[in-house]
């Protein structure tokens, strides 16, 4: 029920009663113009008791008119189950933050109601800090048509089977206390405990009065002296056999009142479940397809109909209808436009049905107003800002819905709408965050390039113009430095672009892997032959204990990745030091480690290690290597590779970079 409440604002909320009394119209409309006036919103609440399904079709059509007003003027409509009107209406007042409460003076009165206080009386005596807006009934004074408690009987052999069956019993079990001389009062007693019996086991109340009378007439020709006889000479039982009756009707009334209120829980408990199963199973949903799709099947398992869900995107038009069939088969991506049946459900006047239904938010289609000639009746899913899609309910062939089916469905499409409001907030939060992302990324990129590209320019354009301008007064020596210096700074500025290029390619999704079953060895063995110059000041080795170890690669990047953390173990070792490749097999991947045995990593930097730009220090560097892009590129490679990459540190000294891939085995034929 608190999936129905409207959202309270500091406005004031207002709740209006829907009845079947002629002036409730006039009731809904005063409710509408005083929300308008408030500019607050406004709630229609209708209460359902155990008569309202046997509500005489005159009076129903009332209630469904003042329904569908109060919807089209902008109300939200709920319901609730209950036997006790007024005490529903409060009981739903306090909890969804009502702060005033329409309600109208009707002039029908029943004969059994003219004791009763009205329910106006009633609701102010529950809740009198409420404000009250009584609209007096100024239609003609009428009376409600009345069946016997607005049941429509129903004769059953199998009822009437049961009735004189119980009272048999009951009419045997007191023959033998009677005769153990326990009195008439145990059979007076087992007469109503089998009232009770019958009015519990029949499907109408009628048996359960019929049983009243019999067992005092039984009673009287049983156990009353003359026996066997329907004459009474004892003063007293006149008096008995009144009590006895009042009695047994009594316990057969409050019988089936139990019993008319045990079906409401009921179906309260199965609109909970179907609600709470709808909103686990939309919860679970990771896209928009997927829950309007599960949206599509819980509304087909709840009314056994055809449906149709067009989703909605922005100011465009709907998207193409989804189909959900009423026998339990559903036909995904689009309606088949060969079948009959599915173009005359798609035709231009359902279209502009449901299009109408976009535009609005409101239902359409067959059963209101707009659009009563078309074939299925139309419902916006919608969240608190837009309409996210439309649904379709084939109607042909099928009576309307019930207000049951209904308001279980206006939940399933309030909570789909819920869902995919905060689907989109989500996707949005999350366009804005990667947004912020490539700003902050964007930003970055430029500082560090601007930061870190300004020595090699720098020193690749002073030696030029030293070169271009004294290169007579330097000798071979200082020359060949310094084409050495412009050679380096060219390579360096060459591998900067391949890495930013890489990067992007990556993480725009524009590369494309080659992944193919590749010797680790020959893939270590090229990559070992593309290091940086300064790697011949260090021992570089290749350790391998299977030499024909494979895995599933895109060679090229792999040999990146290899030359990239070499590089980087050269650039941040001392010279001389020792650097081993080696790789082996776990389980199904491939593990590749680069160690050696430089000052290590420090812990605090290991998380940080593989993010863009992030950098270590400056230790054997000379300014210009700082951009932190090799590592971040290695990262993006590998988990394309769906591997994974990391550091620790060697023993007793230094660090190990490794890496994972998909183990490769090439199966032999002779």
């Amino acid at each position: 029920m608190n999936q129905d409440f409207a959202r309270t604002e500091d406005k004031g909320h207002i709740l209006v009663c829907l009845s079947s009394s002629p002036s409730n119209i006039r009731v809904v409309k005063t409710a509408a113009k005083m929300a308008e006036a408030f500019q607050c919103e406004w709630t229609a609440l209708y209460v359902e008791t155990s008569g309202s399904a046997q509500m005489p079709a005159e009076d129903r059509k009332r209630l469904m008119d003042s329904g569908r007003l109060a919807e089209k003027l902008g109300a939200r409509i709920a319901t609730v189950y209950g036997e006790d009107v007024p005490i529903h209406i409060a009981e739903y007042a306090r909890i969804g933050g009502i702060s005033k409460i329409v309600i109208g003076r009707t002039n029908s009165r029943r004969f059994f109601e003219m004791r009763e206080k009205p329910m106006a009386e009633r609701l102010i005596a529950l809740m009198p800090d409420m404000d009250f807006y009584i609209i007096p009934d100024t239609q003609p004074k009428y009376r409600k048509k009345t069946r016997f408690r607005g049941e429509k009987f129903r004769f059953s052999v199998k009822d009437v089977v049961k009735t004189f069956l119980v009272l048999a019993m009951a009419t045997v079990l007191g023959l033998v206390f009677f005769e153990l001389g326990l009195g008439e009062s145990t059979a007076i007693m087992l007469y109503i405990l089998g009232v009770l019996l019958i009015s519990v086991w029949t499907s109408a109340r009628i048996y359960g009065a019929l049983a009243s009378c019999l067992s005092v007439l039984l009673f009287n020709f049983v156990f009353t002296e003359p026996r066997y006889t329907l004459r009474a000479y004892d003063a007293r039982y006149p008096v008995t056999f009144t009590i006895m009756l009042l009695a047994s009707f009594m316990t057969s009334s409050l019988a089936m009142r139990l019993m008319k209120q045990a079906k409401l829980a009921a179906r309260e408990a199965y609109r909970t479940g179907i609600l709470l199963e709808t909103s686990q199973k939309l919860q679970q949903a990771e896209s928009r397809e997927e829950i309007l799709y599960r949206t599509g099947i819980q509304i087909r398992k709840l009314l056994d109909r055809t449906v149709l869900l067009y989703p909605a995107s922005g100011d465009a038009e709907l998207g193409p209808g989804q189909l959900f069939a009423g026998d339990g088969e559903s036909a995904a991506g689009g309606l088949d436009a060969e079948d009959r049946d599915m173009d005359r459900w798609q035709s231009e006047k359902e279209l502009q049905a449901a299009g109408w239904v976009r535009v609005n938010g409101k239902q359409a289609g067959q059963g209101t107003k707009m659009f009563p000639d078309a074939e299925c009746l139309y419902m916006a899913v919608r969240g608190e800002h837009r309409v996210h899609a439309v649904a379709g309910i084939v109607m042909e062939g099928k009576p309307a819905l019930e207000p049951f089916e209904k308001n279980l469905l206006l939940a399933v499409l309030d909570s789909a709408g819920l869902i995919l409001e905060k689907q989109q907030l989500n996707e949005e939060k999350r366009q804005a965050q990667l947004q912020v992302e490539q700003e902050s990324l964007r930003a970055n990129l430029l500082r560090s390039i601007s930061h870190d590209l300004r020595t090699p320019l720098t020193s690749i354009s002073g030696n030029a113009g030293i070169l271009m301008e004294k290169e007579s007064l330097l000798d071979e020596d200082r020359k060949h430095q310094m084409y050495t210096s412009i050679y380096e700074d060219a390579i360096w500025l060459n591998e900067l672009v391949e890495n930013l290029l890489s990067v992007t390619r990556i993480e725009n999704g524009t590369m494309e892997l080659k992944k193919e079953p590749e010797l680790l060895e020959e893939v270590i063995r090229e990559a070992v032959h593309h290091l940086d110059r300064k790697a011949g000041l260090h021992q570089v080795e290749v350790e391998l204990p299977d030499d024909l170890l494979m895995a599933l690669m895109d060679a090229r990047l792999i040999g990146q990745v290899l030359i990239n953390i070499i590089n980087n173990a050269v650039k941040y070792t001392q010279e001389g030091s020792r650097i081993v490749i080696s790789a082996r097999r776990v389980q199904n991947r491939v593990l590749v480690e680069i160690a050696d045995d430089g000052p290590g990593v420090p812990d605090e930097a290991k998380d940080k290690l593989f993010d863009m730009f992030y950098t270590v220090g400056k230790a054997g560097g000379d300014g210009r290597r700082g951009l932190g892009l090799g590592l971040a590129l290695c990262k993006s490679i590998i988990h394309a590779h769906g591997g994974q990459i990391g550091v620790r540190d060697n023993v007793p000294k230094g660090s190990v970079f490794y890496f994972t891939l998909q183990l490769a085995e090439v199966k032999m034929y002779e």
